[in-house]
């Protein structure tokens, strides 16, 4: 159950504590007050979904938090985007309604989904022991039906037809001429990069060397010119000349040397460098893969060609088990058929009993069963409740009832199956609205049969509800100058007829007081 609501900057609401009771816990306010409100609060951890308009004027965040009897503690913070924890710890949404819709059920006027959406997980939520077995074997049946029909289907995508094969067959060869390697073109690249540079330095070393070529012939000339000449003072330039020729000479074989070392290529190198990187570069254009890609592709072009036989024998075990499973998941999904007939046969006696006590006693339920070509996740059935409101007319689905009546279907179903379920609080948005005499009456009597065994949470206008309660809190709105406040607080017993008595029309009369005293005094005796 839930102990405790706690509100903070949640729309016109500033900060509000509810600590709820077991049993019937009614909240009244006038009409526009914001009970509808609370009610979107409560809806939070099944589903509901608030965005920033819901912030307060007091922060830049809402905050909701939730304890629970069972000792859980939701915390929920409404800002760009809405977060929880749960226990201190984070939780997302999704997680938030799985957990918590088996807690917690809110009904609306506006929230039919129950009856009017898949109908079946009634059925499914209120079967035996027994029968949820046989429900949860053919789940299993079924999912591993779908497992087996997969794998058929994969082995069959991996079997080629002829033409297929020399398809495949001709591209693993062309791949495989190749001889493909994974970082290839990147070092060709590399290589035809250093080559040029290389080949630039070699260039400047060949003129480096021509031009020392020129400088040595140069000097062996002058040499020969002073070896003709007898005057000392030319004589003595001889000596330094024969050096400075072999520096030259030593220069030039140096510089001979490193035009040899430099990583200058041919133009044969060059050309088939270039060759194979237009061939790298048409493969890859051809099959839109980079050269990793490619060498994978063509190892699973390889595996494919090499397994085909074995693709084919593991193909018809698998069709063998595809039928085996399906056989006994066909079998199981009838089983689990004539299981929910078996409960719907219950569930409808269950609700009829309610309907009667809630006014619609010449209303009659009856299943509707359809049928389905193939099975799947739930089953081979598609089910709906069909009612027809008087004696001799025509049976029609429930969601063309009325607002009214719709919602009593909905307290009969939740009335009478609600032992069947783990939910531990339901949540009743004016569930009374439209209904007054003899229908309100019936409408609290089954509300205040519900709060017997499950704690229920009801926004109402009727004091003869509201006088069931075991707990009660008022909403009232006041204004200032520029906001409007709501606020909720809990009425202790004391003040109970005072706050009732205002849900009447005649308000504050002797005979407004005096009637809520009554029903007070046999609320108490009942």
């Amino acid at each position: 159950m839930l102990k405790q609501l706690t509100i903070t900057n949640y729309l016109y609401i500033e900060s509000a504590t509810l600590d709820f009771h077991e049993g019937l816990n009614v909240v009244v306010g006038e009409s526009g007050v914001g009970k509808s409100m609370l009610v979107n609060i409560l809806s939070i951890p099944l589903g509901f979904s608030p965005g920033s308009e819901e912030i307060g004027p007091w922060g830049k965040h809402s905050h909701i938090t939730m304890l629970f009897g069972s000792g859980e503690l939701l915390h929920i913070e409404i800002g760009r985007k809405t977060t929880f924890t749960l226990n201190n710890e984070s939780i997302t949404a999704k997680k938030v309604r799985e957990y918590f819709s088996q807690k917690m059920d809110v009904h609306s006027q506006n929230n039919y989904e129950l009856i009017r959406g898949n109908q079946l997980a009634i059925l499914d939520r209120f079967m035996t022991h027994q029968e949820r077995e046989t429900w949860e074997q053919y789940q299993k049946s079924y999912s591993e039906y779908r497992e087996c029909l997969a794998l058929v289907h994969h082995l069959g995508s991996q079997i080629f037809s002829e033409t297929q094969r020399e398809w495949v067959d001709f591209q693993r060869r062309e791949l495989s001429f190749l001889e493909l390697r994974s970082d290839e073109d990147d070092l060709l690249f590399e290589q035809l990069k250093r080559g040029q540079v290389g080949l630039d330095y070699a260039q400047h070393f060949s003129e480096l060397t021509q031009m020392m070529d020129d400088l040595q012939s140069q000097i062996i000339k002058v040499l020969r010119k002073l070896s003709s000449q007898e005057h000392p003072a030319l004589i003595s330039l001889v000596t330094p000349l024969q050096s400075l020729e072999c520096d030259a000479d030593d220069i030039r074989f140096q510089l001979a040397k490193k035009e040899q070392d430099s990583e200058a290529l041919s133009a044969e190198e060059v050309a088939s460098i270039e060759s194979r990187l237009n061939t790298l570069d048409t493969v890859k254009k051809k099959y839109q893969k980079t050269l990793p890609e490619l060498i994978t592709f063509l190892a699973e072009l390889s595996e494919k060609l090499d397994n085909q036989e074995a693709y084919k024998h593991d193909l018809t075990q698998a069709k063998k088990r595809e039928q085996e499973s399906l056989t006994l998941a066909k079998a199981l999904a009838t089983q689990v058929s004539l299981n929910r007939e078996k409960v719907s046969t219950r569930v409808i006696v269950s609700i009829q009993e309610y309907l009667g006590a809630l006014g619609l006693d010449k209303s009659e339920l009856a299943p509707s069963f359809v049928r389905k070509q193939a099975i799947d996740e739930t089953g081979v059935d598609e089910f709906q409740f069909l009612i027809r409101v008087n004696i001799g007319s025509a049976f029609h689905a429930l969601s063309k009832l009325s607002g009214g009546e719709t919602s009593r279907i909905m307290l009969a179903l939740k009335a009478g199956l609600r032992h069947a379920c783990e939910v531990s609080t339901y949540v009743f948005d004016e569930i009374d609205s439209g209904v007054s005499g003899d229908i309100a009456m019936k409408v609290s009597e089954v509300i205040a049969q519900v709060a017997k065994t499950q704690q229920v949470i009801v926004m109402t206008h009727l004091p003869i509800l509201a006088a069931k309660g075991t707990a009660l809190f008022q909403m009232t709105k006041t204004f200032s100058e520029n906001q409007t406040h709501v606020s909720v607080r809990s009425i202790v017993r004391e003040q109970w007829d005072f706050v009732l008595s205002t849900l009447l029309p005649d308000g504050q009369s002797d005979q407004s007081k005096a009637y809520v005293k009554l029903l007070l005094k046999k609320s108490q005796n009942d």
